[in-house]
């Protein structure tokens, strides 16, 4: 039995995230007193943030989902001038995931 966990090429009109640039912009944004890591894992779909610290900084999972919805592709570069949709915003949508457990279709788990 073989697997193969090759990766496809990466087409050249999609924009890949750069999580870590994502995870500090939300450290600069919420947490400018160095307190901790508010993002304790980043990946392109989902953030961890630090309970603890979203309550000593009073900040709310909604706060932090509504900048990550209005994050905007030139802010998760280094060279913004070199993204021609930089405008565009990086995400359709970002909910706290505290909202899933409302969801009607995942009532019945």
């Amino acid at each position: 039995l073989t697997a193969d966990h090759g990766v496809s090429p990466v087409p050249t009109d999609d924009f890949i995230v750069d999580t870590a640039e994502l995870a500090d912009d939300v450290e600069a944004r919420f947490d400018s007193d160095d307190a901790g890591r508010l993002a304790q894992v980043t990946a392109p779909s989902q953030m961890w943030l630090d309970p603890a610290l979203l309550e000593d900084l009073r900040v709310t999972t909604e706060e932090v989902a509504a900048y990550v919805a209005r994050y905007r592709k030139a802010q998760n570069v280094a060279d913004p001038s070199a993204i021609p949709d930089g405008r565009e915003r990086l995400f359709a949508a970002a909910f706290p995931g505290s909202l899933l457990d409302d969801l009607p279709c995942l009532s019945a788990r």
